[in-house]
């Protein structure tokens, strides 16, 4: 099964990626190595430097290499310390597939589990904070749902039928924040999120 999940804050590929919002990352390979530490080779799709510095700067990273350029691509091993997530993961059996796509702080996994465990995969990915959302099962896609709270919801439809989104705007953001009883700070603070969250499922869907 194909998932979708958060990028860990504290996993410098995760911030790396948010970073460089437009890179391609794909995590080859990693191997847990003494002291909890993990040895991974990482595919980042822009070879016009050498990143390897920039990747050695962040705090979770012991050291960074770039190994080998193709074609585009430029070739990293980095040793770094591992997630909470990822020690989740392995103390559950989950097993997934390398390569691990990621972008914009996004990771697109796909999960060797039967169907049976996949209510089970999902409370783990969960429960360390991922907020996972399944693609497709066995090969066969499903139809992809924004993941939204119920306060973005609520707010997302307010502002879809007042005209919100309309070109121009039929509702100024001040207007909308009084419809909803919401100061205009935190309206627009949501709005961000759920617009980033419809970005995300776009391409997730293949939009």
């Amino acid at each position: 099964m194909k998932i979708v999940t958060t990028a860990p804050l504290g996993a410098w590929y995760g911030n790396f990626s948010r970073r460089h919002r437009d890179f391609v990352i794909n995590a080859i390979d990693a191997v847990p190595v003494s002291g909890g530490d993990i040895v991974g080779e990482f595919g980042i799709d822009d070879s016009s430097a050498d990143w390897a510095k920039e990747i050695a700067t962040f705090p979770d990273v012991v050291e960074a290499d770039m190994i080998d350029t193709i074609s585009d691509t430029g070739r990293y091993r980095v040793r770094y310390r591992r997630t909470p997530m990822v020690s989740l993961m392995r103390r559950s059996a989950i097993l997934f597939r390398f390569p691990v796509m990621i972008r914009n702080g996004m990771m697109y996994w796909e999960m060797i589990a039967e169907r049976s465990r996949m209510s089970h995969v999902m409370k783990i990915l969960d429960k360390a904070a991922a907020d996972p959302r399944l693609v497709s099962l066995n090969g066969s896609s499903l139809r992809p749902v924004p993941h939204f709270t119920p306060a973005q919801r609520s707010l997302f439809h307010e502002a879809l039928a007042s005209g919100y989104f309309e070109v121009p705007r039929h509702i100024t953001l001040t207007q909308l924040a009084g419809k909803v009883s919401r100061n205009k700070s935190s309206v627009s603070k949501m709005l961000d999120r759920v617009e980033r969250i419809l970005a995300e499922f776009a391409a997730t869907a293949g939009v």
